[in-house]
C-alpha cells in the first residue's frame, strides 16, 4: 500500500494542483476580458470626437487641447494607438495585481498586437496577447500563450445619406506637405500608429522599412542626454524617435477635398489603390 500510496499520490497531487492553477487563469482571463470590452467601448465612443479634431486646423487643436480632460488628451490628440489602450488597461487592472498573477513578466508582459485600433470599416478592434505560467512545471516549454480580443463599432454619429449620393464628386485626403491623396481618412499613413519603447531598444529595433531611428529634430533638439528608462514614441512608417506624444511630428493635419483638386499628388499605396 505504500508503494502504491507514493505512486498515486503525486498524481493526484498534480490534478489537484492542475484545476485550481485552471481556476485562477479562467478568473484572470474573465477580469482582463471585462477591462479589454469596457476599453474599446471607451475608444467607440470617443471616435465621432476624433472624426471631428482630425479636420481642425493646428491653432483649433491648440485651442481645444487645454480643454480635454487629462485621460482623453492621448486618445484624442494622438489618434488610437496601442499605447493608450495598452496604459489604460494596466491602469484598470491595476500593475500590482498583473505582477502578482500567473501571466509571465507581470504587468510588462502583456502587449496590443495591433498598432491601430481604428479599421477602415469603423471598427475597433484590440488584440492582447500574455503568456501564462505554471509555477509548479518550471521551464519554457510549460509556458502558453493567451490571446483575447474585443471587438466593436465604432460610434461615428449619424449620416445623412444624400439622394444624388452616386453623382457626387469623390471626397479624398490629404496633408498640407504630403505628396499623395488618400481614400480612407483611418490610413495609417495620416494616422500613424504610436509605440512605446526605450532607449535601450533602439539599437535593435527597426521600422518598416528596415532603416534605423535617428533622434527628432523637434522635441530632441537641445535637450538633455536621454535617461535609459525613459519611455520613448516611435511610429512604424517613421525614422524617428520622440520624448513626447505631445510632438508636433506625431500629428497630422488632414484635410478633405474633392478628387479633382488634388493636382498631381498620386494615390496612397495602401488606400488610394496606387502601386
Amino acid at each position: 500500500m505504500t508503494v502504491e500510496t507514493a505512486l498515486v499520490l503525486p498524481f493526484i497531487i498534480f490534478l489537484i494542483l492542475g484545476f485550481y492553477h485552471f481556476i485562477l487563469i479562467v478568473n484572470l482571463q474573465m477580469e482582463i476580458q471585462s477591462v479589454l470590452d469596457e476599453t474599446a467601448r471607451d475608444i467607440a465612443r470617443y471616435t465621432y470626437i476624433y472624426e471631428e479634431m482630425i479636420n481642425l486646423s493646428p491653432k483649433q487643436g491648440k485651442e481645444l487641447e487645454g480643454k480635454i480632460e487629462p485621460e482623453l488628451k492621448d486618445l484624442l490628440m494622438n489618434g488610437f494607438s496601442s499605447v493608450y489602450a495598452l496604459r489604460k488597461i494596466k491602469g484598470e487592472l491595476g500593475e500590482e495585481w498583473l505582477d502578482s498573477s500567473c501571466i509571465k513578466g507581470g504587468s510588462k508582459g502583456i502587449r496590443i498586437l495591433k498598432e491601430n485600433l481604428l479599421e477602415k470599416d469603423d471598427m475597433v478592434d484590440i488584440v492582447l496577447q500574455y503568456f501564462v505560467d505554471i509555477p509548479y512545471l518550471p521551464g519554457e516549454i510549460f509556458s502558453f500563450s493567451c490571446l483575447q480580443r474585443s471587438r466593436i463599432r465604432a460610434w461615428t454619429g449619424l449620416r445623412k445619406e444624400k439622394e444624388d449620393e452616386e453623382e457626387q464628386e469623390e471626397i479624398v485626403f490629404i496633408t498640407e506637405t504630403g505628396t499623395v491623396f488618400h481614400r480612407s481618412k483611418y490610413c495609417t499613413y495620416l494616422n500613424p500608429a504610436i509605440k512605446e519603447t526605450k532607449k535601450y531598444s533602439l539599437e535593435t529595433i527597426r521600422n518598416n522599412g528596415g532603416a534605423i531611428y535617428y533622434p527628432c529634430k523637434r522635441c530632441l533638439e537641445g535637450s538633455e542626454p536621454i535617461e535609459e528608462g525613459l519611455s520613448l514614441y516611435i511610429t512604424g512608417n517613421g525614422d524617428r524617435y520622440h520624448v513626447t506624444l505631445e510632438c508636433s511630428s506625431l500629428k497630422r493635419t488632414i484635410i478633405e477635398v474633392p478628387l479633382s483638386e488634388v493636382e498631381e499628388r498620386r494615390p496612397c499605396s495602401k488606400c488610394g489603390g496606387g502601386s
